[in-house]
């Protein structure tokens, strides 16, 4: 696990988020109390099966609970996100893209989650060469683009 504490506080920020006790989770996902306690206060490490079975409970990617990637930024991303979608718009209307229906990728990019504007994200940044001034950026939001 690449960070147990952020791991730690993803859980059991996704739990209350869902107005979960620590037994309801642990019953919807086959674990005690016990267990999911140890797990949100750091004592116990977790497996890749049942990191899976979170997060396809919670509906997020697993990247999402340890801190890999992008997520590891989800809250500076999130600060920053309507600077960034402009940002991106600006970029697909270049003349690069001018011939292509962009619809699909700014309605993904204005109603998805959070969650769901950071995967996308990482898949758009992996395939295009993207960058951002620093003074784009609100305060404290990191520069997480190359």
């Amino acid at each position: 696990m690449k960070n147990l504490n952020f791991f730690s506080e993803r859980l059991k920020s996704l739990r209350k988020l869902n107005n979960l006790s620590q037994v309801e989770l642990g019953k919807s996902i086959g674990l005690s109390k016990q267990t999911i306690n140890d797990m949100e206060h750091g004592r116990s490490k977790t497996t890749l099966d049942r990191a899976a079975s979170i997060a396809d409970f919670f509906n997020v990617p697993i990247d999402f609970l340890v801190g890999n990637g992008l997520f590891a930024e989800y809250d500076n991303i999130i600060m920053a996100r309507e600077v960034i979608t402009d940002r991106l718009f600006e970029y697909f209307r270049d003349e690069t893209f001018k011939d292509t229906d962009n619809s699909m990728m700014k309605e993904i990019l204005i109603k998805s989650s959070d969650i769901g504007f950071v995967s996308y994200l990482s898949i758009l940044i992996e395939r295009i060469d993207f960058t951002f001034d620093e003074d784009d950026l609100p305060n404290n939001a990191v520069i997480f683009f190359k």
